[in-house]
């Protein structure tokens, strides 16, 4: 019990590590102040250049995936990494080390995507590529692809796990609310 109560604190810790803020202030840049404000690979690429998307993406999806190998190690059950992997998106989205904000989840999912199962990764890629490609918008595109994760959860992992990206795509969709918001008004 004493080592989930730690894994799980360590989870928020380690998902609330703002790796596009300290890319940014590392190239002397305060990406709060810049752009849309977000710390996320999308804003951090509008401003420092678009290679650094993939560097955030693949920072943030790593610290994940690599903190549920680490989790699932200690022989964690499928029930408690998914605990672990939403404290994870928590930490990303309500940042302690920035005053409880923080990144929009998106590339942190692609992290938990990518050790729960690697067909539902591909199902999520697609889509969003697909999505910016017809929408020409990065931010709706991952929400409205975070809706196909449950269907595919429901032929891949069983009824359990819908309800859980049921919850985990709600998460994403309230980081992402003002661009939704700003997309029909706009």
């Amino acid at each position: 019990m004493i080592l989930i109560i730690l894994l799980s604190i360590g989870a928020y810790l380690i998902g609330s590590i703002p790796m596009g803020y300290i890319i940014a202030v590392l190239k002397g840049i305060n990406i709060q102040k810049y752009g849309s404000g977000n710390i996320g690979a999308t804003n951090v690429a509008r401003i420092l250049g678009k290679p650094y998307f993939f560097l955030i993406l693949l920072l943030d999806a790593g610290k994940v995936y690599t903190y549920l190998t680490l989790c699932a190690w200690f022989g964690l059950t499928y029930a408690q990494l998914l605990a672990i992997g939403a404290l994870l998106l928590l930490g990303n989205g309500s940042s302690i080390f920035l005053h409880f904000r923080g990144g929009k989840g998106i590339a942190h999912l692609v992290g938990l995507l990518a050790f729960i199962n690697v067909y539902l990764l591909g199902l999520f890629i697609v889509s969003w590529l697909l999505l910016a490609y017809l929408l020409k918008n990065i931010g709706i595109a991952s929400i409205l692809a975070t809706l196909i994760i449950p269907i595919g959860a429901y032929f891949l992992l069983g009824t359990f796990s819908v309800f859980y990206f049921l919850g985990i795509a709600g998460w994403c969709w309230y980081l992402h609310r003002s661009n939704v918001i700003n997309y029909l008004y706009n």
